[in-house]
């Protein structure tokens, strides 16, 4: 289901999504759990490319919809980042 969202979001291949998931796994290793991880890579995407967010957002959202849905604090916090991202 990831390696999917990240394939169509991304406009990536299968190959590419994968190689891209496992920098994700060690950017959340690196940064000691998800919650510093994505708050820092919402940061340097919106340094390097403004519009780079809207792809992570469709995949968290994808993620989020295919486990049941987003809690209320997973949808508040990608509203916020959303806010700040000023999309």
């Amino acid at each position: 289901m990831l390696t999917d969202s990240i394939a169509r979001n991304c406009h990536e291949t299968q190959t590419r999504a994968e190689e891209l998931m496992i920098v994700g796994r060690w950017l959340v290793s690196e940064c000691k759990g998800a919650q510093t991880a994505i708050p820092r890579l919402t940061k340097r995407l919106y340094q390097l490319d403004k519009a780079g967010f809207q792809p992570l957002l469709a995949v968290l959202n994808d993620v989020g919809q295919a486990g049941g849905g987003l809690s209320p604090r997973q949808r508040d916090a990608l509203e916020e980042i959303s806010r700040g991202m000023k999309l």
